[in-house]
């Protein structure tokens, strides 16, 4: 394989980084701080909690673009490196990991509080969706102290030094925390919502105002978990594929990373798309 090749695909990697990540930037920003708006000021949504967890996720939204995306569109599609120290390294990976886990979990808890504001009204309380907010906070901080601990620069690049973590990042947060459970768990739950909320649609006898606010709400959160499902999953699906990959030729090499590249651009992608809902609510 020539150089000149191998050169191409490099430089369409950088490219692939620094226009995507720009979009996603763009977009996110602007879309997750319209939602904050919107969802803080408007009370159809303060007086629900899933508008409460949907507050709170655009937060936790906001955050995995500034420290995901954004250091990464600098570092590796203008070569601004922010993370070279070991701090900056540690915190960067504690933190990417927080927003994500907390993201995913917060929209999971936001279909399954949908699904039972329609069978089981009364449920609707703010008092405990504050209480699983702080939990949340909580469990997912304390669950990435190891990255604290275990991540370091090592060859100019921040990487996990410690075997067994880094089986567990890769063989269980992947593919299980940020992968397969929080997909089932949106798909069946969003899911119900909706088979609900067609039938309280079709009682004409029911109250009109929440019908249309339980429409709108169950329509925003279907909308993000199906953009989710697209975007995310053929990101998962090639990082696991290629965590037992060895031996591979520099070509073979160069063409999963502008692959796995083009992927986390649209995974990232599924952080910023949700000022979207307003179209579809």
């Amino acid at each position: 394989m020539s150089s000149e090749y191998l050169a191409f695909l490099q430089a369409s990697i950088v490219q692939v980084y620094r226009y995507g990540g720009l979009f996603t930037l763009v977009t996110g920003i602007v879309g997750e701080l319209f939602n904050i708006l919107i969802f803080t000021t408007l009370k159809t949504f303060r007086r629900t909690t899933c508008g409460f967890y949907l507050t709170f996720l655009s937060i936790s939204n906001f955050g995995q673009i500034i420290t995901a995306v954004l250091i990464r569109t600098l570092n590796s599609g203008f070569r601004i490196n922010l993370i070279g120290t070991t701090w900056a390294c540690k915190l960067r990976e504690c933190f990417v990991h927080f927003f994500a886990l907390a993201s995913f979990t917060l929209i999971c808890l936001a279909t399954i509080d949908q699904f039972l504001s329609l069978v089981r009204p009364h449920w609707n309380n703010l008092y405990w969706a504050r209480w699983h907010i702080l939990l949340i906070g909580f469990v997912w901080l304390g669950h990435n102290v190891p990255f604290l601990i275990y991540c370091d620069i090592v060859s100019n690049q921040c990487r996990n030094l410690n075997a067994t973590f880094y089986y567990y990042v890769n063989y269980v947060i992947w593919p299980v925390f940020l992968g397969c459970l929080p997909i089932f768990i949106m798909i069946i739950f969003s899911s119900l919502a909706f088979y609900h909320v067609r039938k309280l649609n079709g009682n004409h006898r029911g109250n009109l105002f929440r019908q249309s606010q339980d429409r709108q709400l169950t329509s925003m959160t279907l909308v993000y978990v199906l953009f989710i499902v697209v975007l995310s999953t053929p990101c998962i699906i090639f990082s696991i594929y290629t965590l037992d990959l060895v031996n591979l030729t520099a070509e073979q090499s160069i063409i999963n990373r502008l692959i796995y590249t083009i992927l986390s651009v649209l995974y990232y992608q599924s952080y910023a798309v949700r000022f979207c809902f307003f179209a579809v609510g």
